[in-house]
């Protein structure tokens, strides 16, 4: 398993931390994937119908690539749980059966594409809170089924790792991806919350009594409209409360939790 280690080159050690908070990404930290994926699919379209005509030619009717990636992972389920390798092969694929260069076509449009997919827009509060509870002493990690890549996004530097399908070799709910978290930091499940926005893959996963997930959910009635496979939403208070409750244990009208307590 591979982890992505985000400290600053020449930084001095951190203290060990006693708690750790991982996050999702998408529909979590900032809005969800749909629109930036679509964005990202019309900008690697057009950078093939630009670099490599035959391809794009021969791939009309799937623009983004979406169809033969199906097809990839219904064939391939060692890749299955990964999007940035679906993508990749079929790039690939795609290549091969009009004439391109493999290689070229796949590294280059993987880079265009992600480009796309990464320009992301954190929702208000976000990176002032990531900051606090690193500040306060969490470990603040990052755990995502999909393909952003967090240093490239505006919370670069914000979490000590970024964890991934693609980094663990398996997707949320599996309880892999948890694990990897642990291993990540060497805080142990009961001294660790996983926030998230997905009842299945966030919050379902019961990876065990010790372990807790809180799902985010803002008031906004703009996120309501596509979130169709997630249950209600509620009223909750979405970063401080983790913020307060894991990291300042002391502070006022704080419910102490599992790694609160001694």
């Amino acid at each position: 398993m591979a982890v992505v280690l985000l400290a600053a080159p020449g930084a001095e050690p951190a203290p060990p931390a006693r708690v750790c908070v991982s996050f999702d990404l998408d529909g979590t930290l900032w809005p969800p994937a749909g629109p930036v994926l679509v964005k990202a699919g019309a900008v690697l379209r057009s950078w093939l119908e630009d670099k490599h005509p035959a391809l794009a030619e021969r791939f009309a009717d799937d623009p983004d690539l979406g169809v033969l990636m199906g097809k990839i992972a219904a064939s391939r389920p060692d890749l299955a749980h990964c999007f940035t390798a679906l993508r990749g092969e079929a790039l690939r694929q795609a290549a091969e059966a009009s004439g391109e260069p493999a290689d070229a076509v796949s590294e280059g449009g993987m880079a265009v594409f992600r480009a796309a997919r990464n320009a992301v827009e954190p929702y208000p509060g976000v990176p002032a809170a990531m900051a606090s509870l690193r500040s306060s002493g969490a470990a603040v990690v990052t755990l995502t089924n999909g393909n952003a890549q967090l240093e490239a996004t505006p919370l670069a530097g914000l979490a000590v790792a970024a964890l991934s399908a693609t980094t663990a070799g398996a997707a949320k709910p599996a309880r892999a991806m948890f694990d990897a978290v642990v291993a990540a930091t060497g805080i142990p499940a009961a001294a660790t919350v996983h926030v998230g926005d997905d009842v299945e893959a966030d919050v379902r996963h019961r990876r065990g009594p010790e372990r807790r997930s809180d799902r985010s959910r803002r008031s906004d009635r703009s996120r309501r409209s596509d979130r169709s496979r997630r249950s209600p939403p509620a009223t909750v208070v979405f970063l401080p409360v983790v913020s307060r409750r894991c990291a300042e244990p002391s502070a006022p009208g704080c419910a102490p939790c599992s790694s609160c307590r001694p």
